[in-house]
């Protein structure tokens, strides 16, 4: 017969919270450092580029409407479109202003990244109400977008026609 002692621990199978906890944590460093890898430097380099043309499309268009001509003028600002680079245009010259956090009136877009426009003529002017005009000062007729492509992955930055939103 067995005798019952009540300070006599009892066998118990199982784990302790201490141990769930650590198998959690170490799970959760595992997944991090997996996560972190798999995400490429190329598409952080899109949405920033991405971000960066944003902000001086909004720029030119600023410009634009500040620097209002009298109509049957020539368009002042603007920005030309390359495959790997885009230009500021004052003047239709691309050598006498910068671009706002550069050093130059050119932005070169970062290793591995090309970019496609949907003009005809891969130049973006905006009138002095700040509405997206060809380089004949014609109103378009259609939204500009501008995509932005590193190989695996893309990004469009759109120009609404009528407006110049640029979301």
């Amino acid at each position: 017969m067995a005798i019952f002692h009540p300070l006599r621990r009892f066998e118990q199978g199982g784990f302790t919270a201490l141990d769930v906890i650590l198998v959690l944590v170490i799970i959760g460093i595992a997944a991090a450092v997996g996560v972190s890898r798999s995400v490429s430097r190329t598409t952080f380099d899109l949405a920033t580029e991405a971000e960066t043309l944003k902000t001086h499309l909004r720029y030119v268009q600023y410009r634009s409407m500040r620097d209002a001509l009298a109509p049957g003028q020539t368009l002042t600002w603007g920005l030309r479109f390359n495959a790997g680079s885009y230009d500021l245009l004052y003047d239709n010259d691309a050598t006498s202003r910068r671009l706002p956090n550069e050093d130059s009136p050119s932005h070169t877009l970062a290793r591995g990244i090309t970019m496609t426009s949907s003009l005809a003529g891969s130049v973006l002017h905006f009138n002095e109400w700040g509405n997206p005009v060809g380089t004949d000062a014609v109103p378009l007729t259609a939204d500009v977008l501008i995509t932005l492509t590193d190989g695996s992955a893309s990004q469009t930055v759109r120009v609404t026609q009528n407006t110049g939103f640029i979301p």
